[in-house]
Protein backbone atom coordinates (compact mmCIF):
# COMPACT_ATOMS: atom_id res chain seq x y z
CA UNK A 1 0.00 0.00 0.00
CA UNK A 2 0.92 3.44 -0.35
CA UNK A 3 1.34 6.30 1.97
CA UNK A 4 -1.67 7.87 0.22
CA UNK A 5 -3.70 4.73 1.03
CA UNK A 6 -2.70 4.29 4.15
CA UNK A 7 -3.49 7.77 5.37
CA UNK A 8 -7.09 7.45 4.52
CA UNK A 9 -7.58 5.09 6.85
CA UNK A 10 -5.51 6.10 9.15
CA UNK A 11 -7.80 9.69 9.27
CA UNK A 12 -10.78 7.49 10.08
CA UNK A 13 -9.07 7.01 13.35
CA UNK A 14 -8.29 10.75 13.66
CA UNK A 15 -4.39 10.04 13.02
CA UNK A 16 -3.68 13.02 10.22
CA UNK A 17 -0.14 12.87 9.99
CA UNK A 18 2.67 10.59 10.26
CA UNK A 19 5.93 9.78 9.46
CA UNK A 20 7.21 6.10 8.31
CA UNK A 21 5.23 2.83 7.57
CA UNK A 22 6.62 -0.79 7.40
CA UNK A 23 4.97 -3.43 5.95
CA UNK A 24 4.80 -6.78 7.32
CA UNK A 25 2.77 -9.28 4.96
CA UNK A 26 1.82 -12.92 6.28
CA UNK A 27 -0.28 -13.58 3.51
CA UNK A 28 -0.98 -17.27 2.63
CA UNK A 29 -2.92 -17.80 -0.32
CA UNK A 30 -5.49 -16.36 -0.43
CA UNK A 31 -5.77 -15.49 3.37
CA UNK A 32 -4.54 -12.31 3.02
CA UNK A 33 -2.98 -10.80 6.17
CA UNK A 34 -0.94 -6.87 5.79
CA UNK A 35 0.51 -5.41 9.18
CA UNK A 36 1.74 -2.12 8.79
CA UNK A 37 3.68 -1.04 11.74
CA UNK A 38 3.11 3.11 11.83
CA UNK A 39 5.74 5.44 13.29
CA UNK A 40 6.83 2.57 15.28
CA UNK A 41 3.51 3.85 17.59
CA UNK A 42 0.46 2.02 15.57
CA UNK A 43 -0.04 -0.84 14.22
CA UNK A 44 -2.79 -0.99 11.33
CA UNK A 45 -4.01 -4.49 10.44
CA UNK A 46 -5.72 -5.00 6.79
CA UNK A 47 -6.86 -9.02 6.65
CA UNK A 48 -10.26 -10.94 5.63
CA UNK A 49 -13.14 -10.49 6.59
CA UNK A 50 -13.14 -13.22 9.02
CA UNK A 51 -13.13 -10.76 12.63
CA UNK A 52 -16.64 -8.45 13.32
CA UNK A 53 -16.89 -6.04 15.52
CA UNK A 54 -18.17 -8.16 18.43
CA UNK A 55 -15.09 -9.83 18.15
CA UNK A 56 -12.59 -7.05 18.38
CA UNK A 57 -14.50 -5.69 21.25
CA UNK A 58 -14.25 -8.60 23.07
CA UNK A 59 -10.46 -8.80 22.68
CA UNK A 60 -9.89 -5.14 23.74
CA UNK A 61 -11.76 -5.78 26.84
CA UNK A 62 -9.16 -9.14 26.74
CA UNK A 63 -5.77 -6.58 26.25
CA UNK A 64 -7.74 -4.96 28.65
CA UNK A 65 -7.31 -7.55 31.72
CA UNK A 66 -4.14 -8.63 30.54
CA UNK A 67 -2.93 -5.25 30.91
CA UNK A 68 -4.47 -4.97 34.34
CA UNK A 69 -2.95 -8.19 36.04
CA UNK A 70 0.73 -6.86 34.66
CA UNK A 71 1.16 -7.68 31.82
CA UNK A 72 1.58 -5.75 28.33
CA UNK A 73 -1.18 -6.09 25.26
CA UNK A 74 -2.26 -3.53 22.99
CA UNK A 75 -4.71 -1.14 23.32
CA UNK A 76 -7.02 -1.32 20.30
CA UNK A 77 -8.73 2.27 18.78
CA UNK A 78 -11.94 3.22 18.12
CA UNK A 79 -12.41 4.89 14.77
CA UNK A 80 -15.17 8.24 14.46
CA UNK A 81 -17.93 6.10 14.48
CA UNK A 82 -17.09 4.76 17.74
CA UNK A 83 -16.02 0.87 16.04
CA UNK A 84 -12.86 -0.83 15.82
CA UNK A 85 -13.29 -1.76 12.43
CA UNK A 86 -13.05 -0.09 9.37
CA UNK A 87 -14.04 -1.84 6.15
CA UNK A 88 -11.43 -1.33 3.45
CA UNK A 89 -12.05 -2.41 -0.71
CA UNK A 90 -13.20 -5.80 0.67
CA UNK A 91 -10.76 -6.41 3.34
CA UNK A 92 -11.19 -5.08 7.32
CA UNK A 93 -9.34 -3.02 9.11
CA UNK A 94 -8.21 -2.31 12.82
CA UNK A 95 -5.65 -0.22 14.71
CA UNK A 96 -3.57 -0.92 18.17
CA UNK A 97 -0.29 -0.14 20.01
CA UNK A 98 3.02 -0.82 18.54
CA UNK A 99 4.84 -2.51 21.54
CA UNK A 100 8.42 -1.96 21.04
CA UNK A 101 10.14 -5.07 22.88
CA UNK A 102 12.08 -7.48 20.93
CA UNK A 103 10.57 -10.98 21.44
CA UNK A 104 11.08 -13.70 22.80
CA UNK A 105 12.53 -16.17 19.90
CA UNK A 106 15.57 -13.73 19.37
CA UNK A 107 16.98 -15.00 22.90
CA UNK A 108 20.11 -16.25 22.22
CA UNK A 109 19.94 -19.96 23.93
CA UNK A 110 17.12 -22.13 25.23
CA UNK A 111 18.38 -21.44 29.10
CA UNK A 112 16.95 -17.82 28.15
CA UNK A 113 14.14 -18.93 26.88
CA UNK A 114 13.10 -21.10 29.80
CA UNK A 115 13.55 -18.39 32.17
CA UNK A 116 10.33 -16.58 30.17
CA UNK A 117 8.57 -19.81 29.68
CA UNK A 118 8.48 -20.50 33.81
CA UNK A 119 7.40 -16.76 34.22
CA UNK A 120 4.97 -17.04 31.39
CA UNK A 121 3.22 -20.49 33.22
CA UNK A 122 3.24 -18.46 36.35
CA UNK A 123 1.19 -15.14 34.68
CA UNK A 124 -0.94 -17.70 32.83
CA UNK A 125 -1.60 -19.12 36.57
CA UNK A 126 -2.50 -15.24 38.15
CA UNK A 127 -4.37 -14.37 35.02
CA UNK A 128 -6.76 -17.84 35.56
CA UNK A 129 -7.06 -16.64 39.10
CA UNK A 130 -8.24 -13.63 38.38
CA UNK A 131 -10.39 -14.13 35.15
CA UNK A 132 -11.76 -17.76 35.18
CA UNK A 133 -15.57 -17.86 33.92
CA UNK A 134 -16.09 -14.38 33.39
CA UNK A 135 -16.78 -12.70 30.09
CA UNK A 136 -16.25 -15.84 28.31
CA UNK A 137 -16.24 -15.34 24.39
CA UNK A 138 -18.51 -17.69 22.24
CA UNK A 139 -15.44 -18.22 20.12
CA UNK A 140 -13.28 -21.02 21.43
CA UNK A 141 -8.86 -20.18 21.31
CA UNK A 142 -7.04 -22.33 18.89
CA UNK A 143 -6.49 -25.45 21.23
CA UNK A 144 -9.80 -26.33 21.70
CA UNK A 145 -10.16 -29.58 22.26
CA UNK A 146 -13.59 -30.22 20.95
CA UNK A 147 -14.90 -27.30 19.53
CA UNK A 148 -13.86 -25.45 16.29
CA UNK A 149 -11.49 -22.89 16.63
CA UNK A 150 -11.29 -19.60 14.24
CA UNK A 151 -9.48 -20.86 12.13
CA UNK A 152 -10.97 -24.32 11.69
CA UNK A 153 -13.38 -25.17 8.76
CA UNK A 154 -15.29 -28.82 9.08
CA UNK A 155 -13.12 -30.51 11.71
CA UNK A 156 -10.96 -29.24 15.10
CA UNK A 157 -7.36 -29.36 14.23
CA UNK A 158 -6.49 -31.59 16.39
CA UNK A 159 -8.84 -34.60 15.16
CA UNK A 160 -7.22 -33.29 11.00
CA UNK A 161 -4.08 -33.20 12.61
CA UNK A 162 -4.45 -37.04 14.03
CA UNK A 163 -5.91 -38.05 10.50
CA UNK A 164 -2.55 -36.28 9.06
CA UNK A 165 -0.51 -38.84 11.21
CA UNK A 166 -2.44 -41.68 10.92
CA UNK A 167 -2.77 -41.19 6.44
CA UNK A 168 1.31 -41.16 7.12
CA UNK A 169 1.71 -44.49 9.47
CA UNK A 170 -0.78 -46.07 7.08
CA UNK A 171 1.42 -44.96 3.89
CA UNK A 172 4.95 -46.95 5.48
CA UNK A 173 2.88 -49.72 6.25
CA UNK A 174 2.09 -49.30 10.31
CA UNK A 175 -1.42 -49.95 9.99
CA UNK A 176 -1.81 -51.59 13.25
CA UNK A 177 -0.17 -48.64 14.91
CA UNK A 178 -2.69 -46.68 13.38
CA UNK A 179 -5.41 -48.69 14.01
CA UNK A 180 -4.31 -48.48 17.88
CA UNK A 181 -4.19 -44.30 17.87
CA UNK A 182 -7.78 -43.96 16.36
CA UNK A 183 -9.21 -46.33 19.21
CA UNK A 184 -6.72 -44.23 21.51
CA UNK A 185 -7.79 -40.79 20.68
CA UNK A 186 -11.49 -42.06 20.24
CA UNK A 187 -11.42 -43.41 23.65
CA UNK A 188 -9.73 -40.53 25.11
CA UNK A 189 -11.89 -37.75 24.00
CA UNK A 190 -15.32 -39.57 24.91
CA UNK A 191 -14.39 -39.80 28.49
CA UNK A 192 -13.00 -36.25 28.58
CA UNK A 193 -15.60 -34.46 26.52
CA UNK A 194 -18.69 -34.74 28.87
CA UNK A 195 -16.71 -32.88 31.61
CA UNK A 196 -14.92 -30.83 29.67
CA UNK A 197 -16.85 -27.64 29.56
CA UNK A 198 -17.47 -27.60 33.01
CA UNK A 199 -13.87 -26.80 33.97
CA UNK A 200 -12.90 -23.58 34.80
CA UNK A 201 -12.07 -21.52 31.70
CA UNK A 202 -11.02 -17.90 30.86
CA UNK A 203 -10.78 -15.67 27.85
CA UNK A 204 -7.07 -16.33 26.45
CA UNK A 205 -4.50 -14.77 23.87
CA UNK A 206 -4.41 -18.53 22.58
CA UNK A 207 -1.46 -18.09 20.20
CA UNK A 208 1.66 -18.39 22.60
CA UNK A 209 4.87 -19.19 20.61
CA UNK A 210 7.74 -17.40 21.41
CA UNK A 211 7.33 -14.55 18.36
CA UNK A 212 4.31 -13.42 20.28
CA UNK A 213 6.19 -13.15 23.66
CA UNK A 214 7.60 -9.61 24.69
CA UNK A 215 10.86 -10.11 26.51
CA UNK A 216 13.17 -7.23 27.89
CA UNK A 217 16.41 -7.64 29.81
CA UNK A 218 15.14 -11.56 29.84
CA UNK A 219 12.13 -11.36 31.09
CA UNK A 220 8.38 -11.79 29.95
CA UNK A 221 6.46 -8.33 29.52
CA UNK A 222 3.45 -9.06 27.61
CA UNK A 223 1.60 -10.69 24.37
CA UNK A 224 1.09 -9.93 20.79
CA UNK A 225 -0.96 -11.31 18.42
CA UNK A 226 -5.06 -12.13 19.26
CA UNK A 227 -6.52 -13.31 16.48
CA UNK A 228 -6.54 -16.47 18.01
CA UNK A 229 -8.05 -15.30 21.11
CA UNK A 230 -10.78 -17.08 22.38
CA UNK A 231 -12.17 -19.51 25.15
CA UNK A 232 -10.48 -22.10 26.56
CA UNK A 233 -10.06 -24.43 29.79
CA UNK A 234 -7.51 -23.59 32.37
CA UNK A 235 -5.95 -27.02 32.42
CA UNK A 236 -5.53 -27.23 28.25
CA UNK A 237 -4.37 -23.70 28.00
CA UNK A 238 -1.67 -24.80 31.09
CA UNK A 239 -0.41 -27.83 29.19
CA UNK A 240 -0.42 -26.38 25.58
CA UNK A 241 1.67 -23.58 26.59
CA UNK A 242 4.30 -25.82 28.71
CA UNK A 243 4.62 -27.51 25.36
CA UNK A 244 6.38 -24.46 24.20
CA UNK A 245 9.42 -26.07 25.64
CA UNK A 246 11.17 -29.51 24.09
CA UNK A 247 11.48 -30.59 27.95
CA UNK A 248 8.64 -31.64 29.37
CA UNK A 249 8.58 -33.30 32.90
CA UNK A 250 8.59 -36.72 33.80
CA UNK A 251 4.63 -37.61 34.26
CA UNK A 252 3.30 -40.62 35.92
CA UNK A 253 1.75 -41.44 33.07
CA UNK A 254 0.42 -44.65 34.52
CA UNK A 255 -1.92 -42.13 37.12
CA UNK A 256 -3.38 -40.34 33.96
CA UNK A 257 -4.68 -40.43 30.28
CA UNK A 258 -2.90 -39.07 27.44
CA UNK A 259 -4.42 -37.35 24.32
CA UNK A 260 -2.22 -37.83 21.33
CA UNK A 261 -1.61 -34.00 19.07
CA UNK A 262 0.43 -34.06 15.94
CA UNK A 263 2.30 -31.29 14.67
CA UNK A 264 1.26 -30.49 11.43
CA UNK A 265 5.03 -31.54 10.35
CA UNK A 266 5.56 -34.26 7.21
CA UNK A 267 8.28 -36.40 9.49
CA UNK A 268 11.92 -36.54 7.29
CA UNK A 269 12.04 -40.03 7.87
CA UNK A 270 9.66 -43.08 6.62
CA UNK A 271 9.32 -44.71 9.79
CA UNK A 272 6.80 -44.94 12.25
CA UNK A 273 9.58 -44.02 14.92
CA UNK A 274 9.74 -40.32 13.30
CA UNK A 275 5.99 -40.28 13.33
CA UNK A 276 5.71 -40.46 16.63
CA UNK A 277 8.38 -38.51 17.15
CA UNK A 278 6.44 -35.54 15.66
CA UNK A 279 3.08 -36.41 18.21
CA UNK A 280 3.12 -33.31 20.98
CA UNK A 281 1.78 -35.17 23.88
CA UNK A 282 -0.90 -33.17 26.31
CA UNK A 283 -1.64 -34.72 29.32
CA UNK A 284 -4.98 -34.35 31.64
CA UNK A 285 -4.70 -35.54 35.20
CA UNK A 286 -7.94 -37.69 35.70
CA UNK A 287 -8.66 -39.56 38.93
CA UNK A 288 -10.33 -43.27 38.86
CA UNK A 289 -13.72 -41.29 39.00
CA UNK A 290 -12.60 -38.84 36.62
CA UNK A 291 -12.62 -35.63 38.70
CA UNK A 292 -10.05 -33.61 37.46
CA UNK A 293 -6.88 -33.20 39.92
CA UNK A 294 -5.20 -30.14 38.71
CA UNK A 295 -1.56 -29.02 37.64
CA UNK A 296 0.10 -26.95 40.12
CA UNK A 297 -0.37 -23.33 38.88
CA UNK A 298 -0.72 -22.08 41.99
CA UNK A 299 0.30 -17.73 41.73
CA UNK A 300 4.01 -17.22 43.48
Amino acid sequence: MNKTEISSILQMYNIDTFETYHEIDTSNGNDFRLNIIIDKKYVLRINNPVMDEERLQSISRLCDRYRESGILSPALYQNKNGRYLTPYQGHICYLSDYLDFETADTLSSEADQLVVLDEVLKSIGKFASAYSDYDLSPIRSMWSLFDLAPLDNDVDEKQENLDMLVEHLTAIKEDSLAKELIAFNEQLRNRIKPIHNQLPQCVIQGDLNFSNLLVADGHFKGLIDFNMAGTEVNVNHFCCSRGLSKHLPDFPISKCYVILRPFKHTPRKSTSTSAVHFTKIVVYFFAANTTVSYLPIVPS
